[in-house]
């Protein structure tokens, strides 16, 4: 089944506001990194909670243009935002661990592998329209 245009048009929405998020996360990574020696799982997982309270004002305003109570819509998205941290962490760990490559560049590919999945769970749960109740 192809997308629909809205559909589209969020996921538009949803890579423009995912880029500012990836901006803010690894600007966060390389400073903590570059500036004060902290561990790169540590500054990774830093920049990704940095970058997720951007995403979260961004998807909810513009990318889904959520009607949802910030109280509902907030626990579904930091709720699946956690299980993405540790997925980001697993996967940043791999590549920087076991494959010996760059940080920033384990970071860009974790990143990459958690996004649609990410992008799934937001549209189909965290900001689905509401359902008017009879």
């Amino acid at each position: 089944m192809l997308p629909t245009r809205q559909t589209a048009t969020k996921f538009f929405r949803y890579m423009v506001s995912g880029g500012l998020a990836v901006l803010v996360h690894l600007l966060v990574l390389a400073l903590l990194v570059e500036t004060t020696g902290m561990d790169k799982i540590f500054a990774t997982s830093a920049g990704f909670v940095s970058g997720c309270v951007v995403n979260y004002l961004i998807q909810y305003h513009w990318v889904f243009s959520s009607g949802e109570h910030h109280g509902r819509a907030i626990v579904f998205y930091f709720g699946f935002a956690l299980i993405m941290l540790f997925a980001n962490a697993q996967i940043f760990k791999f590549f920087l661990s076991v494959l010996g490559l760059y940080y920033l560049v384990s970071q860009v590919l974790a990143t990459g592998i958690v996004f649609l999945l990410n992008f799934i769970c937001n549209l189909t749960i965290t900001f689905r329209p509401s359902r008017k109740r009879l």
